[in-house]
């Protein structure tokens, strides 16, 4: 007597698995390359809040220093480092300002621009103009009342080109400018 069923293979073959993986090895590797582009936003979105935590910090600073911003210390000031202003000695208001932007920008100290920042650099000035410049060229005009507080950073260092001293190409670049705006 015929059974059918006894000719009939069971299982699978080796083409039908061959495909399987295929199948299967195609939606890997797009996961793989959506939690790529994943770690790249969220470096980004880091830069980007830390960039707006440093400017809302050096406002804070200027704030609580109403006589140095009132008399210029901080429209492109010079930082510079004073022990006084972390202790009970006390400094002046131009001597708090130099120290604010130090502790700012220096890459000396932890939380600033030049350690959190990818090639990270920034100014505070009087600008009527806030937003332009770039990392090699932070201009600001001086005219108005309005401080800007520039900040400018490398997005990624994946072919990462920096604009020229004119920022000319600054649109091309890797570059992120963020500029906070306030009269103090």
């Amino acid at each position: 007597m015929f059974n059918p069923t006894v000719n009939q293979s069971c299982g699978f073959t080796l083409i039908e698995v061959l495909v399987s993986l295929v199948i299967l090895s195609t939606g890997l590797l797009g996961v793989a390359g959506m939690q790529i582009n994943s770690l790249k936003n969220n470096q980004s979105a880091y830069y980007r809040t830390q960039a707006v935590n440093l400017a809302y910090e050096l406002a804070d600073s200027m704030r609580a220093n109403p006589a140095g911003v009132a008399n210029g210390h901080y429209d492109e000031g010079v930082p510079l480092k004073n022990d006084n202003c972390e202790n009970n000695t006390g400094c002046s208001n131009s001597e708090m300002a130099g120290n604010d932007l130090f502790q700012w920008s220096s890459n000396s100290v932890a939380h600033s621009i030049a350690n959190t920042l990818l090639k990270g650099s920034g100014v505070a000035c009087i600008d009527s103009t806030p937003d332009d410049g770039c990392i090699a060229g932070q201009f600001c005009d001086g005219i108005g009342s309005t401080y800007a507080i520039k900040t400018f950073w490398l997005d990624r260092l994946d072919n990462a080109a920096s604009a020229g001293a004119d920022c000319s190409n600054y649109e091309q670049s890797n570059e992120v400018r963020f500029v906070m705006t306030f009269i103090p």
